[in-house]
């Protein structure tokens, strides 16, 4: 099967058709632009990770990457390790909003955000590599950060005990506000969060 008929066309306001990017699919999902907020919320990034990884089949890099790349990056326990740790340190302060998220969450939010508009035809050939470490490591990020989202684990993160307890009401039985960190502009609330 070709890359090209993986990918399927997004339809703009103006009839258009386009080829298909990460900001894109974002926007065509929750109404909202690419952009770093997602670092508010890690079930976000995890959900933007998953559809972009999945609808470019760029997600296999993290089995067999494309020749003269390395997946992943440097050694696997080192990397593990690292994400790891990025990952529950984000979980610690998605409710502490004068903490910053951890550096390596920023600098691959940063990569994926700059090719917001990067065709996923890219993505699947492996041609954008950076783009490809990038996704496959926030997906990580984002998976360890949201660990105990879905069910209760027997040992968590004691950090973002509130961040999770937050996540696991039932949708409309209690709002739920997310903080914002400093300098941060308030953006839209997204799909299926109460405002008050």
């Amino acid at each position: 099967m070709e890359g090209d008929e993986l990918m399927a066309e997004y339809q703009s306001d103006a009839g258009i058709p386009q080829r298909t990017t990460a900001g894109l699919l974002w926007q065509a999902i929750s109404g909202r632009p690419l952009s770093t907020d997602l670092l508010d919320w890690p079930p976000d990034l995890f959900a933007l990770t998953s559809l972009v990884l999945q609808r470019s089949g760029a997600f296999r890099f993290a089995l067999s990457p494309p020749r003269g790349r390395q997946w992943p990056p440097g050694s696997p326990s080192g990397w593990s390790t690292t994400v790891e740790a990025a990952g529950r340190t984000w979980s610690g302060v998605v409710d502490a909003p004068g903490e910053q998220v951890p550096p390596l969450l920023v600098s691959m939010m940063e990569v994926v955000v700059a090719a917001a508009r990067t065709p996923l035809e890219e993505l699947f050939t492996g041609a954008d590599w950076d783009l490809c470490a990038a996704l496959l490591t926030l997906h990580a990020i984002a998976d360890e950060a949201c660990a105990g989202l879905g069910v209760a684990l027997a040992a968590s993160n004691p950090l973002g005990c509130g961040y999770r307890g937050r996540a696991r009401e039932p949708a409309g039985t209690c709002p739920r506000r997310r903080p914002r960190r400093p300098g941060r502009s308030p953006s839209p609330t997204p799909a299926g969060y109460a405002s008050y």
